[in-house]
């Protein structure tokens, strides 16, 4: 899934930062209960730190919607003022390609994070690491 990031980031900034809303961005659509848990737990990543798809998926409930948070993040990132950057792919891997992957990497390093000489973001300094739900039956 590509985040697609043109040169109109509606109301994020070019730093990441958030910025009043123009006309048309910020509608905010009806979330499904996975998906109201899923914003909550993007929203509670630190600054400075990072998490996977994976490990955001376990703590909206569902370990297994590491793709159903990709595509959250494609689609609600602005609207929902998500740091959509501090979701990385597994072991710390940049998923995005390209200029739009550039961007999230520039925009991690402003905020600290150190990457590997493999380029993947170092997971041992910077994943961040809440309390997990206890183990229950995955839900949707």
């Amino acid at each position: 899934m590509r985040l697609r990031l043109d040169n109109d980031a509606g109301p994020w900034n070019a730093c990441g930062e958030y910025r009043p809303a123009a006309a048309g961005h910020g509608v905010m659509m009806p979330l499904s209960p996975f998906s109201e848990r899923a914003v909550a737990a993007i929203r509670a990543i630190p600054r400075g730190m990072v998490a996977t798809y994976g490990q955001m998926a376990a703590l909206a409930g569902n370990r297994r919607a590491a793709r159903q948070i990709a595509r959250l993040l494609h689609s609600s990132s602005r609207a929902h003022l998500l740091p959509w950057y501090r979701v990385v792919g597994c072991g710390g891997r940049i998923s995005l390609p390209g200029v739009d992957g550039d961007r999230q990497r520039a925009l991690l390093k402003k905020e600290g994070v150190r990457f590997t000489p493999a380029g993947t973001v170092d997971m041992a300094a910077h994943q961040w690491a809440p309390p997990l739900p206890p183990a229950a039956p995955d839900r949707a």
